[in-house]
């Protein structure tokens, strides 16, 4: 039964004109007719991709038409437009409701959306104790969340097992703009995630699709299919059809290799007018013994999303003349041509696609009508129908809520949507697009001078380095649980766990388009003087508290195979204070041994990165972990360091920087003072203790395999070696993010100075 408080009563004090435009919401359903036997038989023996391409003239118009209402908005700010259309919406208050009377666990609109189709669509078989789903695309996980909460709900026996995937919002090859980066769910049951051979978690790739395959045999049998998958269109709303074609191709042949006979595939699609689309449905309803269209209440009306629900899957066709079309190219060919297609089919299709597109017209132009010209009673007549339309939800849903263990995770973040401001979640809100279509048109064609000149800088507080208490403890048990992952390499760094992702953007887009970046800086004492004083004047006030020792007692070790600019400022202001050992074992052997009583300070440095994005990547990972390994063999309690790396922004750099915290007392990091250098330092200031053997070996065993993945034809690089949890310990996880944050901002600034400065060099 559903609750609710004992002073609302539901639906029944609405009027019926109220409750008639709230009941329009949810009866958006086409069921297409089963194919006879005539129709199954040609189709299943046609060749596939051998056609041209083709249209079918009604849904053409039908496209034109659709394309012309769009256009209306093309003159529309984008986020007013928005406010609008979310003040129209007539389920808008559906997702508030559900949170205040269920408290699901991610409460999104995806959530409300699969609970519907859910409600209203066989996903789960009555026999069995087992049930098995897979879900595609499935970031940030509510189609996982509502699928339990509703197994939860409905009561019964069923073991359930789930597994899936998504673009890997960790992989830093993975352009913010086409993923959903919000991990909340996803770092909590990381086992459950499928991210491919290549770490990437793209289902467009061939390779991902059969390791995906490989991993679900061993779940078992799987029931349940789902496809949540989309690319965003914003910028060309007229072909979205066309943009996601491949995708939805790729999400289709993925599911039906994973699905069990008899199971149920639910996949995300839009408008229906192509013949790629009218192909799919065709082979959908060849291959299910029921299909459905369906748009959701809580899908916003004005948009062209449906979702179809195929039933009962018959396992008819083998798929391997299917596999071969697999990837992130769309074909030139069509995989039937108009002819395979009968004619009965094309009748019902075209049925369908009227009335999805009537309605979504019909939805725009009802928008627009009232846009800026809402009267209050107006307004008020669409305030009842919404409170009427999420008291529907509620009652046709039957939702009841959970108990907290019942739950995937049984943590309160997932239903507090304020926990995410202080958690190590990539929780970031929903990325938004600025100003009109037709604004957006002429922004992204603009030339880059005149996008530099509309360019700003960040303030960036020129403070002095600020140092992070050390974690002081490695658990051998922990160790003993890390594994190298290797993975597709990472040619650009689109996005990172440890940076912001405007700030990437921007910083990327100066990488990419600035001529000035190929100025090579030369990196001297004087680029990084400021962050060298603040630590050396941190160290020294450090040691003449804690030791009694002085300046004069320190000894710094080079270890590098050059000098850098650390070594250069500790020659230039303490040529007679600070004893500066080589760094040949052989030669500086006997210097070391008669270091007792002084401060040690180990250094290695580097020079800048030459080369493309990757090789620069690669370099700053592989080095950044040989550097480490060098000094763990040398160190000794109560040691310094003083390290040279790449900015953190990949797991393995950041990987190595953590270590760094769970082995030292204190650490800091800075990067130059004008963000002239991509390099970093990272400075640590008192060694716990010896760093231990089975450290040090699994370390040895990580850069092995590095090496060994080189020589190896197949291209992959180390991407993590240290788990993602254990790298977002919160006060470790706090510190990278605000530094790095700090050290790309000044980057953008002397990059946007320096371009400057080259245009008006070229215009003089």
């Amino acid at each position: 039964m559903f609750r609710h408080k004992k002073k609302s009563s539901g639906t029944t004090n609405f009027g019926e004109d109220i409750k008639q435009e709230a009941e329009s919401s949810f009866v958006k359903c086409f069921t297409y007719p089963t194919l006879d036997a005539e129709s199954l038989t040609s189709a299943s023996s046609s060749d596939v991709f051998t056609s041209l391409p083709w249209q079918d003239p009604e849904l053409q118009a039908l496209k034109v038409r659709l394309n012309e209402t769009k256009s209306l908005l093309s003159s529309k700010d984008i986020a007013e437009w928005h406010q609008h259309t979310s003040v129209m919406n007539r389920a808008g208050y559906v997702i508030p409701y559900v949170k205040r009377h269920v408290r699901p666990e991610l409460c999104t609109q995806a959530w409300c959306k699969f609970y519907e189709i859910q409600t209203n669509f066989p996903l789960i078989p009555c026999d069995g104790d087992e049930f098995n789903s897979v879900h595609l695309c499935e970031a940030p996980g509510a189609f996982i969340t509502s699928l339990n909460h509703y197994i939860k709900s409905v009561g019964g026996c069923k073991k359930w097992g789930w597994l899936a995937n998504t673009l890997n919002p960790y992989y830093e090859g993975n352009d913010h703009t086409r993923m959903i980066d919000d991990d909340r769910f996803i770092f909590d049951t990381l086992k459950n995630w499928y991210f491919g051979d290549d770490n990437t978690g793209d289902i467009m790739t061939a390779g991902n699709i059969v390791k995906l395959g490989e991993v679900c045999r061993r779940l078992g049998n799987v029931h349940l299919v789902t496809a949540d998958g989309s690319i965003d269109c914003a910028n060309n709303p007229a072909e979205q059809e066309q943009l996601v074609a491949q995708l939805h191709y790729c999400e289709l042949i993925a599911g039906l290799q994973i699905l069990s006979p008899g199971g149920t595939l639910v996949i995300k699609m839009f408008t229906l007018l192509e013949d790629s689309s009218v192909c799919l449905m065709y082979l959908l309803c060849q291959l299910f013994h029921q299909v459905n269209v369906f748009k959701p209440a809580t899908s916003k009306a004005g948009n062209s999303e449906v979702y179809v629900i195929a039933v009962n899957y018959r396992a008819s066709q083998p798929l391997e003349q299917f596999t071969r079309f697999l990837g992130p190219s769309k074909p030139h060919t069509v995989m039937y041509s108009r002819d395979n297609i009968s004619e009965s089919f094309m009748q019902q299709h075209r049925q369908c696609c009227h009335l999805f597109v009537e309605q979504q017209i019909e939805t725009i132009v009802r928008n627009l009508r009232w846009f800026e010209n809402m009267s209050t009673e107006e307004h008020s007549r669409m305030e009842r129908v919404k409170q009427c339309c999420a008291w529907m939800y509620l009652e046709r849903c039957h939702l009841v809520a959970i108990d907290n263990n019942q739950r995937v995770v049984p943590d309160f973040h997932l239903v507090d949507r304020d926990h995410h401001k202080s958690s190590p979640h990539l929780y970031r809100g929903r990325k938004r697009h600025k100003g009109s279509f037709v604004e957006r048109q002429v922004n992204i064609q603009l030339p880059w001078q005149q996008r530099v000149w509309q360019m700003q800088g960040y303030d960036v507080c020129d403070t002095e380095v600020t140092w992070l208490q050390g974690h002081c403890f490695v658990d051998e048990t922990d160790v003993a649980e890390w594994t190298a992952v290797m993975g597709q390499p990472v040619t650009c760094i689109s996005s990172s766990k440890f940076s912001d992702r405007q700030l990437l953007q921007q910083y990327n887009d100066l990488m990419t388009n600035a001529q000035c970046r190929n100025q090579v800086t030369n990196v001297t004492e004087n680029c990084y003087r400021d962050g060298f004083i603040s630590m050396m004047t941190h160290l020294t006030r450090h040691v003449s508290t804690d030791s009694g020792d002085t300046i004069q007692n320190w000894t710094v070790v080079n270890l590098g195979q050059s000098s850098g600019a650390f070594l250069s400022h500790v020659q230039q202001h303490f040529p007679d204070n600070v004893k500066i050992l080589p760094s040949v074992p052989a030669s500086c052997g006997e210097d070391r041994e008669s270091e007792e009583g002084r401060k040690i300070i180990w250094c290695l440095e580097g020079d800048n990165p030459d080369g493309s994005s990757e090789d620069r990547i690669e370099w700053g990972n592989r080095t950044a972990l040989c550097h480490l390994i060098t000094v763990l063999k040398e160190l000794r309690a109560g040691h310094d360091l003083v390290m040279q790396t790449a900015m953190p922004f990949t797991r393995v750099v950041t990987g190595v920087m953590f270590l760094v915290y769970s082995l030292f007392k204190q650490m800091t990091i800075f990067g130059s003072d004008n963000g002239s250098s991509e390099l970093v330092y990272i400075v640590a200031s008192r060694c716990h203790d010896t760093p231990p053997p089975f450290l040090i070996d699994f370390l040895e065993k990580v850069k092995q395999n590095m090496e060994d993945i080189t020589q190896s034809p197949e291209r992959k690089m180390l991407l993590e070696f240290i788990p993602i949890q254990a790298l977002c310990e919160a006060n470790f996880y706090t510190y990278i993010c605000s530094t790095t944050n700090q050290i790309v901002k000044k980057r953008i600034n002397f990059l946007i100075e320096c371009e400057k400065q080259s245009l008006e060099e070229k215009q003089d």
